[in-house]
């Protein structure tokens, strides 16, 4: 594929993922090409139907904990386990896997930095966390 080729599927996943995931690694592979002489594939013109996603995250979800005497709501961030992480790629990806000629197969390696082996430096308050919360101790 040429660089001067539109990739609009390419594209949506790269802002899609990075606007939800804030990824501290992200890297997208488009396998189309290996899988043009497959039978399902025959009379699809999309060049951008088998993607490779390898993600590395934190993925924080807040779960609300307890409501403090000053309604903070203090809330745990929790790190999804590999099903849960998949689902949610799956859900935000979820219109460019049902369109037409869209995303035919995804194989997706999401990892938090911890399982990459690259731990980020802690902070003591994570920007993700919704503004009218604080962690929990």
């Amino acid at each position: 594929m040429s660089s001067l080729e539109a990739t609009p599927i390419a594209d949506a996943i790269r802002e899609k993922i990075t606007q939800d995931l804030k990824p501290q690694e992200f890297e997208i592979i488009n396998e189309s090409h290996k899988h043009r002489h497959h039978a399902p594939m025959k009379g699809v013109t999309s060049r951008e139907t088998h993607f490779k996603l390898k993600i590395v995250s934190e993925n924080k979800v807040y779960i609300r904990t307890t409501t403090d005497h000053q309604n903070y709501c203090c809330m745990t961030p929790t790190i999804q386990n590999q099903i849960q992480r998949h689902r949610h790629v799956y859900s935000l990806l979820d219109r460019e896997l049902k369109m037409e000629n869209g995303i035919h197969a995804l194989a997706i390696i999401a990892k938090t930095p911890e399982e990459d082996g690259k731990a980020p430096a802690t902070t003591p308050h994570d920007p993700n966390m919704p503004t009218n919360c604080k962690p929990s101790t």
